[in-house]
C-alpha cells in the first residue's frame, strides 16, 4: 500500500480527479451521528456516495499511478470493504437505477 499511497491520495483529493466523490463521502461520515430518520435512504446515500468514489479511483489509479497500481487497489478495496458493501449495498451500487438518480431525494 505505501508504495503507490502518494498516488492514490492525489487521486483522491485532485479537483479534477475524484475530490467531490471525496469530500461527498467524507461529509456523509461527518454527519453520521445527526441521524437520518429513514434508514434506507441513509444507507441509499452512503452506498451510492462509496460506489461512485470507489469506481472514479478505480478509473484513474491506472491511469496516472500505473497498471499494477490500479490492480493492487482493485484487490485491496475488495478485501478491506467487500464484504460489507456486498452483504448491505447490493442494490445501490454505481451504475444502478438507484445510483443515478436523485440521491437527496
Amino acid at each position: 500500500y505505501l508504495r503507490y499511497a502518494a498516488c492514490f491520495k492525489n487521486v483522491s483529493l485532485n479537483e479534477q480527479k475524484c475530490a467531490d466523490k471525496y469530500r461527498t463521502l467524507a461529509e456523509l461520515f461527518r454527519k453520521e451521528n445527526e441521524g437520518d430518520d429513514d434508514v434506507n435512504k441513509g444507507l441509499r446515500k452512503w452506498c451510492c456516495s462509496y460506489s461512485s468514489f470507489v469506481h472514479c479511483q478505480n478509473n484513474h489509479v491506472a491511469q496516472y499511478c500505473g497498471k499494477q497500481a490500479g490492480i493492487f487497489l482493485r484487490s485491496y478495496m475488495d478485501r478491506m470493504t467487500g464484504p460489507l458493501i456486498h452483504e448491505h449495498c447490493p442494490l445501490y451500487t454505481y451504475g444502478l437505477e438507484a445510483c443515478t438518480t436523485n440521491i437527496a431525494a
